[in-house]
């Protein structure tokens, strides 16, 4: 019941929000999250996937909508191309398809894609997929814990984490709607193996195809359902053997994954000509130099700065994990090592403007088990004082979050160029004097260094 109560509360306080948020009277899509939707009205309303030549209209309707679009480019045989993978349209679909049918038997608004009905639609549907994200979450988790520390760890995830502003005040990214994968991945992995049952093998290869098109280096998560208990070297070889059992079943879950993975490569070759094709023009990885100590503790967008939950999950939880169930340590440790380092070796390591550390959002739903052990692990020493410093500690937490939040969307917090004297020069402030930008924010010199570094 705690833990219900607390995605309840996470709920009311988006909605809230979301009600009281003037910002949506204008519109949401100003950014990445355009690229991500805009397949929805292009083929469903405007007919137009290849040349997508409905957007300067739309733009002149709508001036929040980016017209000089980064992730538009020049395809095959005249047609235009869409970098982001198109995973995020499909979980946006339902309630496209709902707006548009209100405004078509209404006609009280556009039936454009972009009216108010369209908004609302792209709002609600983040924090939808986002709530039913947290239960499914809740339900694996309470496989092995209490039902306070699940509820603890929700509370920390939905409201201590940047989770909360990207479902709240800039909807339409995948990383909420990867969070519903990556916690769905961990409930059937465990059903899995628990019983044995081939139907959640084959929603986790459903899953992991739809993982691969919402945002493809997140298919990493593949080691979570590979490694699962695995802890020596007599386990794995008792996997393998698993694997082999089973190689019907696996191959009908492979199948699965590339039934889904399809819907990108046929996009692909619709707009490129090409079935395998890198969309990101003049970004990519830089394996040989990465970023991993900047994206973890930088106050540009440091993972540890914005989300000390994460710090406290890895280097407190870990251990109190491993006292709980030693089998669970190894996938954790080798799909974060990986993720870390691909991640950050992005040449764009900071992920362009936004609030914290965007990439790695999802993730959290990994990290709650070592959150969610280090919750009960304190909440069963008999000491008040122990418990209720560390009550105080994630309140803290949270609160510290839903603060900056707030400092983000108003423009106090730096969108791309925070800086330890400016972090803490803005720290706890509702307002901020504006030369502070100029003598605080992040020398101009590093700043242009960082930003040429990107392209090849």
């Amino acid at each position: 019941m705690k833990s219900r109560f607390a995605i309840g509360l996470f709920f009311f306080i988006s909605i809230c929000l979301v009600f009281n948020n003037k910002e949506w009277k204008k519109n949401i899509y100003t950014s990445d999250n355009t690229g991500y939707y805009l397949y929805l009205p292009a083929t469903i309303i405007y007919h137009g996937l290849g040349s997508l030549s409905f957007l300067q209209s739309v733009q002149e309707k709508y001036p929040t909508i980016p017209v000089t679009t980064w992730f538009i480019y020049d395809g095959a045989a005249g047609k235009k191309n869409d970098k982001y993978a198109i995973g995020t349209c499909l979980f946006e679909l339902p309630l496209f398809l709902a707006a548009h049918a209100y405004c078509l038997a209404t006609h009280k608004y556009a039936a454009d894609g972009f009216s108010a009905p369209y908004q609302w639609a792209g709002i609600f549907s983040c924090i939808l997929w986002v709530v039913a994200g947290l239960f499914v979450l809740r339900k694996f988790l309470l496989c092995y814990y209490n039902d306070l520390a699940v509820a603890v760890a929700i509370l920390c995830i939905s409201l201590g984490t940047n989770l909360y502003y990207y479902t709240v005040f800039e909807p339409g990214f995948s990383h909420p709607y990867s969070f519903f994968l990556f916690s769905s991945i961990l409930y059937c992995t465990r059903q899995w193996y628990g019983q044995q049952c081939t139907k959640y093998l084959y929603l986790l290869g459903f899953l992991l195809g739809l993982v691969a098109v919402t945002r493809p280096v997140n298919i990493i998560v593949a080691v979570i359902p590979l490694l699962w208990e695995v802890n020596s070297l007599s386990s794995l070889k008792q996997r393998l053997r698993s694997f082999y059992t089973h190689k019907k079943a696996i191959s009908i879950s492979l199948f699965l994954f590339l039934c889904m993975l399809s819907l990108q490569l046929a996009y692909w070759k619709f707009s490129s000509g090409h079935w395998l094709y890198f969309s990101y023009k003049g970004e990519g990885f830089d394996f040989l130099h990465p970023r991993i100590r900047k994206g973890l503790f930088s106050y540009r967008k440091g993972w540890f700065v914005y989300a000390p939950v994460a710090f406290i999950s890895l280097t407190i939880g870990i251990p109190a994990l491993w006292f709980k169930n030693k089998k669970l340590i190894l996938a954790i440790i080798v799909f974060f090592s990986i993720l870390i380092y691909v991640v950050f070796s992005w040449r764009n390591w900071w992920y362009g403007g936004g609030f914290g550390c965007r990439p790695l959002i999802e993730s959290m739903a990994v990290l709650s088990l070592p959150l969610t052990a280090l919750a009960e692990k304190v909440f069963s020493y008999r000491r008040i004082l122990f418990s209720l410093s560390f009550f105080v500690m994630i309140s803290g937490f949270i609160v510290l979050n839903l603060f900056q939040s707030w400092q983000f969307s108003v423009g106090i917090i730096h969108y791309d160029r925070m800086s330890k004297e400016y972090y803490w020069r803005v720290f706890g402030k509702t307002k901020i004097n504006p030369l502070d930008y100029e003598k605080y924010l992040m020398d101009e010199h590093e700043y242009w260094r960082e930003i040429t570094r990107i392209s090849y």
